[in-house]
């Protein structure tokens, strides 16, 4: 990066302030100013000769998607959809219609008869539109099914049902306009989840999955119509597959695992902007 960053003490730092010194180096990059609202929910960014030219993240949304794209992406099943038809390498989701839901014509027991007459246990019943692996359940029998789309149904949620694939480490790429601009693997955590936020591990990709990862990362943000989001890919025994992709980008914890990282995520945020402002 043309000037040269103070990198901030990662130990000393939560996540929240740590994602506002990788906002603040990117104004700065970018020759901005940056405001935080609304506890960090919203993130202004504004020219300090042209106060009229201001850009905003909102909740990690920098705004280069179309709604739809955004849409498809929250929505699991229908992600599975677009990459099934572009032939995209993707775990399966399959859409269990909660009562009166009126985006699917299928009732739930057709759904899952045809899910386990192709699949057997276990399998992942998770909140359809969910993210942050929250609202995930891992089920081994019949009995742990019933009861896990009984919870599932209880509080409303849309539901998705997944053939469960053992995989140690998933694998981000931070897509942008048919580019991949950065990818690391995060190994299990709390609860065998792949998040950070539940105490996953960052490591690097390794250079011989580097190719076909990125390949299927750009294919996968093409299907769905996205410009700027993180795809997640897992190593299966099946091979490469998407598990799923997010149209909003928080690298607000990846920051903090090394000088690399963190300047990776300045330059993503940086590169982002300057689609969107049209400096570059």
């Amino acid at each position: 990066m043309p000037h040269q960053l103070m990198l901030p003490d990662f130990n000393l730092l939560s996540d929240e302030e740590l994602f506002k010194n990788v906002m603040q180096d990117t104004a700065t990059e970018l020759g901005l100013t940056m405001e935080f609202l609304y506890d960090g929910w919203i993130v202004r960014f504004t020219n300090p000769y042209d106060p009229s030219k201001r850009y905003e993240l909102l909740g990690y949304d920098i705004g280069l998607n179309s709604s739809q794209s955004s849409f498809i992406a929250k929505d699991k099943a229908m992600c599975f959809h677009y990459l099934l038809e572009a032939g995209v390498p993707a775990i399966e989701h399959f859409l269990l219609k909660p009562k009166d839901y009126k985006y699917s014509n299928e009732d739930a027991k057709v759904t899952l008869a045809k899910v386990k007459s192709h699949y057997h246990f276990p399998f992942v019943v998770k909140q359809n539109n969910g993210g942050g692996g929250k609202n995930i359940c891992f089920v081994a029998d019949d009995s742990d099914l019933t009861f896990a789309i009984a919870e599932f149904s209880s509080e409303n949620l849309e539901i998705s049902i997944s053939p469960y694939y053992d995989f140690p480490i998933e694998y981000r790429c931070t897509y942008l306009d048919g580019e991949v601009l950065m990818s690391y693997g995060k190994t299990k955590g709390e609860n065998l989840q792949n998040n950070l936020s539940k105490g996953a591990r960052v490591v690097e990709v390794p250079e011989h999955l580097k190719e076909e990862l990125h390949a299927i990362a750009i294919k996968a943000g093409k299907a769905v119509g996205l410009r700027f989001g993180n795809i997640d890919i897992v190593e299966t025994n099946k091979g490469l597959m998407v598990l799923e992709v997010n149209a909003s980008v928080a690298q607000k914890r990846v920051a903090r695992y090394s000088p690399e990282l963190y300047h990776q995520s300045v330059n993503v945020y940086v590169t982002a902007l300057r689609k969107l402002i049209d400096l570059g």
